[in-house]
């Protein structure tokens, strides 16, 4: 079967490679290894013409790394021959092959390093795709955590290229910019991980340096390295948005409140909670401002050639000076408040430098503040806020109504009709909107009754009639920001209707809830089915026209006095009911239920109970965020919204749906914890809920823990919550899982977390000048609530933890665990140790019983020590987690660390002074080769000399192989290898030259097209080569056989005289199994002989396989060129080898 990979058609050799796949190991051809090589080589250099043959071939390589690793067919000239293949772009196999090496990168590194490929990985990673950029970038992340496989990276170097792009000037070469735009990518991978930072802090900071040196030189690189920086510090949502002018939809109001921000959490949970992904562009922000970066950005501002570069700095610069969530030590904050260059520039009169620091000057106190400017804590009012300014709590007054023409007097009023044109013109489109505000903003909206000139004049009767849904008026609408403005007239109109007997006299009348009424049923599926006109509430139309605007009426209705009797009377209720049913009108049912009110008991309340218990999980889904939102500003009574609310929440968390059940869980943590955010309420009002909620003695016990533990560890920080749990069990048994299994999921759950957030990646877009944009997430993940942290809010809990001693069975596990350790499960167990310290340490009573330990010393020698990057990133987790108490502060600020405070003047968290005295992680790989400090042997590194024993054409030809490395000289060595295979065919067909030139092609680096050169300029036949193979195996075989012979022989005249007769028997039965054996073999060898050279050899035959071996004396294949040949001998039959065992 492994001859078959030296046929000379394509499909053969791709169908031998697959069926090799099918034996259980490749230790079956270890005897033709370096004959498996040769083919696989050549399979790989072929063109795409052969691309079934090249899939299958890579397969086969990729088959091998499956088994020990003596097996793997991944030698010099494989990776030299994948990495030819990786360098050319438009290959068809290059992203497999660049992801075989990056896999090579993981397991073998030492086997890519010795074949140059880890700057092949970086260089290839700069063409993308992108995938294979992110796959690239984090693989080489994970060869900078350990020093085993650190070893083989050069600080300052490996990662050169990347550098390289994002500094050197660009031009107008759209190439280089995209590759630039790659780079800056990259590089923000690795600057969101540990590794990554260890690396450029290794080498002096020299890379950076010259990063934040080429942003200050306002080049072409400029607008590139801006936009990476945004991304790194999460401004990039914040900029797109004011760039371009981003205005919110209308229907946000009444859709905000089913859905939950994704990271919300109170200021009292904060104190004792830690954002790591700001702790670390915290860390990150330190050493650009260390390195210049304030200097740099002032330089670019000054600009005046490239104002939207100048602007989007000194956005940049305002941004990272009051980012609310990048607390930085005082000396950093004075590099931001100062500004020299800039002041300096702005107080030289006279030039135009001045003139713009001035204009810069001007440009920053106008650049808006940072819409997420607030404190975790106070985002989260923000947010609440904006829910007690919605719907449900907008009551008949809750209008603003600006009188723009309040000094239009009544007299007026029949001009100005007749001016909008209402009553003249049967097209809308064609009405005056801008004199209809003014009448409906202005005289009628502070009256109690309607004006005697409108009610004659028809003008509401027709003005209702362009809001009808029968009229395909206003409902026929696309939404756009410009068409809102009929929006806002028809609220006003419905509540100046409303307000009077005359105006619900003309609702009834215009026959208006009827028509929403009619339009809801439509939704119906019977009614669907029956009717061809398509309802103004279908998908298509809620999502692309002004439809949504009939439930801000309806919310003006259900708001006013008397209005819920007003929308019972038109039956509005009995088709919610009918409609809240449908699975298919997700987005229908949230429009209803956001748009009616919940103060009392009714139809409304009853509704939401209805979907609340609904069997499509996609309703029920709907319920929990949409409850937070009615509890989040009314005291918790018996009988109140709040109250009311809570009880369908606890109902939830027995849902049959996991989700369901920690959605519910995670709302009511935040009905309970928002309360004391709200300034209306009081902090008494989060003890009232809990209270409230103990009293309707829920069965936790019940309830699936798992799903809903935030709400679990929410009640156990109180004294009456841990009392309550502690008798149900709940504390017991949730210390037995926190103690086995439990830590080891809360850390991968918060690695998770801070995986998805930073992974948002950018989305370039399509425009001529190669504009960057960028998504990323300004709002970052907290830690997740940790058992011990929460116990020690309470004093049960403390005597709880004190009674099982869990701090000295922490600091314990912290002395057993070797720290230097390279077994995954030993890092874990660190981990998840240090974690349980550090939600200790958070709190003053926690800091307190840990103290004695000596808990911030432990913590800081554990980080120097130990090896792991990822680890050392833990360890400053930890002890950020510590530092946010105030008591440890103190000693933290003696021990030399910088307290960092937001810019709202409040202390957060301690950090390094400098990140180099924490990632003193040594082990990278000097300059190499060059001056003897390679971590590869002495003896992988010799070289035989490939000119021994050749004469001078034999020397010719391989100096001229070796040229062909240069793409200089590749032309003038290709053209001397062609001329000696004119003048002297019978060298190119030598075996052992032929083996010599391979050697060369795994020694130094030929592009995939010269590689094919070579292997067409040679005609050698590879199937003589495993022939040899076999031979050398047989002849391996039989001395065996004979040794295996001459100790059977010992052992038979070493036994005894006592058992000569069974000795004798025996000996002579195993001598004659070995004889039959032995011939067997060798029948079997001369019978698959016999067919092989049949197949392989050229012979006269009876027509079938005439022409299997294409004649010397005409064209040569191979891949899709075609090479004349001069006439060479046959090769010889060794018919000898008849006689072989195999």
């Amino acid at each position: 079967m492994p001859r078959l990979l030296s046929h000379y058609k394509w499909y053969i050799r791709a169908r031998a490679y697959k069926l090799l796949r099918r034996l259980p190991s490749p230790r079956a051809l270890e005897y033709c290894n370096r004959y498996m090589e040769l083919c696989v080589i050549h399979t790989l250099s072929r063109d795409d013409s052969a691309h079934e043959e090249r899939e299958q071939g890579l397969k086969y390589i990729r088959w091998t790394m499956r088994f020990d690793e003596e097996l793997w067919l991944l030698g010099p000239h494989v990776l030299k021959a994948l990495m030819s293949v990786a360098e050319q772009v438009d290959d068809r196999m290059r992203n497999i092959c660049l992801e075989t090496l990056s896999e090579v990168l993981v397991i073998a590194p030492e086997r890519l390093q010795y074949a140059n490929g880890i700057r092949t990985l970086v260089q290839a990673s700069l063409d993308g795709p992108w995938s294979i950029s992110i796959a690239i970038s984090s693989t080489l992340s994970h060869m900078f955590d350990r020093p085993e496989t650190r070893q083989y990276a050069h600080a300052g170097i490996t990662l050169g290229g990347i550098i390289s792009a994002l500094t050197e000037p660009l031009g107008k070469d759209q190439m280089l910019a995209e590759r630039a735009k790659v780079a800056a990518f990259m590089l923000t991978q690795f600057l969101k991980s540990w590794s990554g930072i260890q690396y450029f802090l290794s080498d002096q900071r020299k890379d950076l340096a010259a990063l934040v040196e080429s942003l200050s030189l306002a080049d072409s690189n400029c607008k590139i390295i801006l936009g990476m920086l945004l991304e790194l510090f999460g401004l990039s949502d914040e900029f797109d948005t004011i760039q371009f002018q981003q205005q919110p939809r209308f229907d946000v109001e009444l859709l905000s409140p089913f859905h939950l921000p994704t990271y919300t959490i109170t200021q009292t949970a904060a104190r004792t909670r830690l954002f790591p992904i700001d702790y670390m562009r915290t860390l990150l922000l330190m050493v650009f401002i260390d390195e210049g970066l304030v200097e740099a950005l002032v330089s670019v501002a000054l600009d005046l050639q490239q104002p939207d570069i100048a602007d989007a700095s000194s956005t940049l610069l305002k941004w990272l000076a009051q980012h609310p969530h990048m607390p930085l030590p005082e000396k950093h904050v004075t590099r931001f408040q100062t500004l020299p260059k800039l002041i300096n520039s702005a107080l030289s009169e006279g030039s135009t430098r001045s003139l713009g620091a001035k204009r810069v000057i001007c440009k920053i106190e106008g650049i808006p503040s940072l819409s997420m400017g607030q404190l975790p804590s106070q985002r989260m009012d923000s947010w609440a806020s904006s829910l007690a300014s919605s719907s449900r709590s907008r009551s008949r007054n809750s209008i603003v109504m600006t009188n723009n023409n309040a000094s239009v007097e009544e007299s007026l009023l029949n001009s100005l009709i007749k001016e909008s044109r209402v009553t003249l013109d049967d097209n809308a489109m064609r009405w005056n909107w801008d004199v209809i505000r003014s009448i409906i903003l202005g005289p009628m909206s502070q009256s109690r009754r309607l004006p005697e000139e409108v009610s004659i004049s028809g003008f509401l009767t027709r003005l209702s009639r362009f809001f009808h849904p029968a009229s395909l008026e206003f409902c026929d609408l696309s939404r756009t920001t410009g068409n809102e403005e009929y929006l806002e007239i028809g609220r006003h109109l419905i509540h100046i209707l409303i307000s009077s007997a005359d105006g619900l006299l003309l609702i009834d009348e215009s026959r208006l809830l009827p028509g929403i009424v009619d339009e809801v049923l439509k939704q119906n599926s019977y009614a669907r089915r029956k009717s061809r006109e398509e309802s103004c509430f279908s998908f298509a139309r809620l999502q692309m026209t002004m439809s949504p605007g009939y439930f801000h009426f309806l919310s003006e209705i259900d708001s006013s006095i008397g209005g819920d009797s007003l929308l019972e009377r038109a039956r509005l209720f009995d088709a919610y009911y009918q409609v809240v049913e449908l699975s298919d009108q997700v987005l229908l049912i949230q429009y209803i239920l956001a748009s009616m009110s919940y103060a009392n008991e009714g139809h409304a309340r009853n509704i939401l109970r209805k979907v609340a218990s609904s069997s499509q999980e996609s309703l029920r889904l709907l319920v929990p965020s949409f409850l937070l939102y009615l509890a989040s500003d009314s005291h918790c009574r018996p009988g109140s919204i709040s109250a009311w609310a809570i009880e369908v929440l606890l109902d939830l968390i027995y849902d049959s749906s996991p989700v369901v059940r920690s959605a519910a869980a995670q709302c009511l943590v935040l009905v309970i914890d928002l309360a004391t955010e709200n300034p209306q309420l009081g902090k008494s009002e989060s003890e009232a809920r809990i209270a409230y909620l103990l009293d309707l003695q829920p069965m936790f016990d019940l309830a699936v823990v798992t799903d809903i533990r935030p709400l679990v560890l929410r009640i156990i920080a109180t004294e009456s919550g841990y009392t309550y749990l502690k008798e149900q069990g709940i504390v017991d048994s949730e210390m037995e899982a926190w103690g086995a299994l439990e830590g080891i999921f809360y850390v991968q759950s918060i690695e998770l977390d801070v995986a998805r957030a930073l992974a948002y990646g950018p989305l370039f877009s399509s425009s001529s000048d190669g504009s960057m944009m960028m998504t990323t997430s300004s709002q970052t993940p907290s830690t997740p609530a940790h058992l011990f942290g929460e116990l020690t809010k309470s004093t049960g809990g403390r005597e709880f933890l004190q009674e099982f001693e869990i701090p000295r069975l922490l600091f314990e596990t912290l002395a057993n665990i070797p720290w230097d350790s390279a077994l995954p499960t030993d890092i874990t167990g660190l981990k998840a140790t240090l974690w349980a310290i550090g939600a200790i340490g958070a709190s003053r009573d926690g800091y307190l019983m840990l103290q004695s330990y000596n808990v911030i010393d432990k913590i800081i020698e554990v980080m120097h020590q130990t090896t792991s990057l990822s680890l050392k990133g833990t360890c400053l987790y930890g002890l950020a987690l510590i530092s946010r108490n105030m008591f440890a502060a103190e000693v933290f600020r003696e021990k030399g660390w910088l307290l960092c405070s937001s810019c709202y003047g409040n202390y957060e968290f301690a950090v390094p002074k400098r990140l180099e005295t924490v990632f003193n992680a040594d082990g990278w790989a000097s300059k190499g080769l060059l001056d003897g400090t390679s971590v590869l042997s002495e003896e992988s590194m010799k070289e035989p000399d490939v000119t021994e024993d050749l004469d001078s054409v034999q020397k010719e030809i391989i100096e001229a192989v070796i040229r062909m490395s240069n793409h200089v000289m590749v032309n003038t060595a290709s053209k001397t290898l062609m001329r000696l295979r004119t003048s002297h065919p019978h060298y190119f067909r030598l075996m052992p030259l032929y083996c010599k030139a391979i050697h060369l092609l795994g020694k130094y680096r030929y592009r995939l097209s010269t590689r094919r050169f070579i292997y067409d300029v040679f005609d050698v036949n590879l199937a003589s080569l495993h022939e040899e193979m076999i031979e050398v195996a047989v002849a391996a075989a039989m001395s065996d056989q004979e040794h295996e012979h001459e100790l059977s022989q010992q052992m038979r005249g070493a036994l005894s005289a006592d058992a000569g007769g069974v000795s004798r028997r025996f000996s002579s039965s195993s001598q004659h199994f070995l004889q039959t054996d032995s011939a067997t073999q060798r029948k079997r060898a001369s019978t698959l002989q016999g067919l092989t050279s049949s197949v392989f050899t050229r012979r006269l035959t009876n027509g079938l396989i005439d022409n299997i071996r294409p004649a010397r004396t005409g064209t040569h294949t191979a891949g899709a060129g075609t090479t004349r040949m001069p006439p060479t001998p046959a090769a010889p039959n060794d018919n000898s080898a008849s006689n072989m065992v195999v």
